[in-house]
């Protein structure tokens, strides 16, 4: 049968910032999609890697990041220092553009809304690039979550744990670095996502001897839901063992991701029986026995989160989906970020 359905010409893309992100998580994966995206225009304050890139993807080099903005782009990846996240993604939206920003999305909730306010009035789509939260192992897990696989959520820990020292830009407040903005950006998009509604009750910066910049590379902070639901997150540079894992603890049983493994163990508890309120025959604590069932899965195989954000994103454009990360969702982030800079950044 012939298929005499249009055929959709790629999105046309260019991209600020060929660091890190930017070639790694933004152009790599958009080159393995050449039907869904055209990587036709790229930027960077260096000159040389803008020339270098345009050499292996076949983009154009331009000198200035307005130069992006040209006719022929459709999207713009802005993946550059966090500083400039909010001004260029704002002069993408007002050219008529889609954009997708890195995290964080901006520096303050206010300046974040008129990004969001002036892509609605303009009919274009911003997405934060949130790219964490479609790694196989976390939506797998925020999936068996939500379908009750250990219970009503108790508790979800999320920790990132290492001993390094801070000694690239993102280690300096003026260019928006810190650990907040670059890991937390991550674990509080967790929170929202895993236990809707939370919201933060205590937080913790600290800039501590490790850093050779002066924003905070310690992070604590502790979030409730309107149903009790507690969610703490630590980011430390001081923990030579190392720990990366996400810990949920439900009413039947507890969930933990490391790395790309889910693993979660279960009892069918029900209803505990009304406590006693004499004393126990036996002098012990008098607890049913529970029986467990343990299971565990690997998602190292599968898409990439970059590539499963993407494609969602192609669709948002082309066909009217939802985008990868709504407006609604970037909102609750930035709130949530606002929230834990309040209050004082401890110095050494």
């Amino acid at each position: 049968m012939v298929n005499d359905a249009p055929e959709v010409a790629p999105i046309r893309v260019a991209v600020a910032g060929l660091g890190r992100s930017g070639w790694g998580l933004h152009i790599q994966p958009l080159l393995q999609l050449p039907e869904l995206y055209q990587v036709v225009a790229v930027h960077d304050a260096w000159p040389e890697r803008a020339t270098q890139v345009a050499a292996d993807t076949g983009a154009r080099a331009v000198d200035t990041f307005e130069d992006l903005l040209a006719d022929d782009v459709d999207l713009v990846v802005v993946a550059t220092p966090s500083h400039l996240h909010q001004p260029q993604a704002l002069a993408a939206v007002r050219a008529g553009k889609h954009a997708v920003v890195e995290k964080p999305f901006a520096q303050d909730t206010a300046s974040g809304e008129e990004v969001l306010t002036e892509a609605e009035r303009r009919g274009t789509i911003v997405a934060a690039f949130q790219n964490h939260r479609f790694f196989p192992a976390i939506a797998r897990a925020r999936q068996l979550i939500a379908e009750g696989a250990i219970g009503q959520l108790l508790r979800l820990q999320i920790v990132n744990a290492n001993f390094m020292q801070s000694v690239d830009w993102q280690a300096w407040q003026e260019l928006g670095g810190g650990q907040l903005n670059n890991w937390g950006s991550h674990f509080l998009d967790f929170a929202l996502a895993f236990a809707p509604g939370v919201e933060v009750i205590a937080s913790h910066r600290a800039h501590t001897p490790l850093s050779g910049g002066d924003a905070e590379d310690l992070v604590y902070a502790a979030l409730r839901s309107p149903e009790g639901t507690l969610v703490t997150i630590e980011i430390t540079p001081a923990d030579a063992y190392g720990q990366e894992r996400l810990r949920a603890a439900g009413s039947q049983g507890t969930l933990v991701v490391d790395g790309s493994t889910v693993r979660w163990r279960t009892t069918d508890a029900g209803e505990p029986p009304t406590a006693r309120r004499e004393p126990t025959p036996t002098r012990g604590y008098d607890r049913p026995e529970l029986d467990f069932s343990d299971h565990s899965e690997d998602h190292s195989d599968g898409p990439g989160p970059s590539e499963t954000y993407y494609r969602a994103l192609h669709e948002a454009i082309r066909h009217g989906a939802e985008p990868p990360v709504t407006p609604q969702q970037i909102g609750g982030l930035l709130a949530a970020l606002a929230a834990c800079r309040d209050g004082e950044l401890v110095q050494p």
